[in-house]
């Protein structure tokens, strides 16, 4: 499994300047130990969307070869549908917290402490529901994303500690 994420991480996350972090081997590990103690706090689904980011298993475009132009459906913009725009996406980011915006491994890589991780697990997660539902929708949906990916969020069930989590976020956003 640590080999797993390090190759994720050294050929996919490092290569690709997704993250400026030299560790590489650190990211990693780190990814792999907060994913397991991420595990049973949030629901499945949630754990799920974050292992599946981690080892680039959204379902983007790009994934399966299509590299035409497409709005995004978070932002709107004109691009490939890839992780790396999802990362670097300005609506996404916006999604979180005013201090971890500018840290890419913070929001994304569950470097935060403990409060934070859970947070942005809820947060990709919102964001990878949002992108699934918006691969099978005709009508483009990034007018809406913000809204859907807190609804989608605000949807689960969850433990009292990440519903507390939540509802400190959602009384700052």
């Amino acid at each position: 499994l640590a080999n797993r994420f390090d190759t994720a991480f050294r050929t996919r996350w490092c290569r690709l300047a997704c993250t400026a972090e030299p560790r590489v081997r650190m990211c990693s590990e780190r990814a792999v130990r907060r994913l397991a103690w991420l595990s049973s706090r949030v629901p499945p689904r949630v754990h799920s969307a974050n292992v599946r980011l981690h080892l680039n298993g959204w379902h983007t475009r790009s994934r399966y070869q299509d590299k035409a132009p497409h709005p995004c459906c978070f932002c709107g913009e004109q691009g490939v549908d890839c992780l790396e725009h999802i990362l670097q996406c300005a609506t996404i980011r916006s999604l979180f917290p005013k201090d971890l915006q500018g840290n890419i491994m913070k929001c994304f890589f569950l470097a935060g402490g403990d409060d934070e991780v859970v947070l942005a697990s809820l947060i990709i997660y919102g964001a990878y529901s949002h992108h699934c539902a918006s691969r099978h929708c005709m009508v483009p949906l990034h007018a809406e994303s913000k809204a859907s990916v807190l609804r989608l969020v605000g949807d689960l069930n969850l433990n009292k500690h990440a519903k507390e989590v939540w509802s400190r976020y959602l009384s700052t956003f």
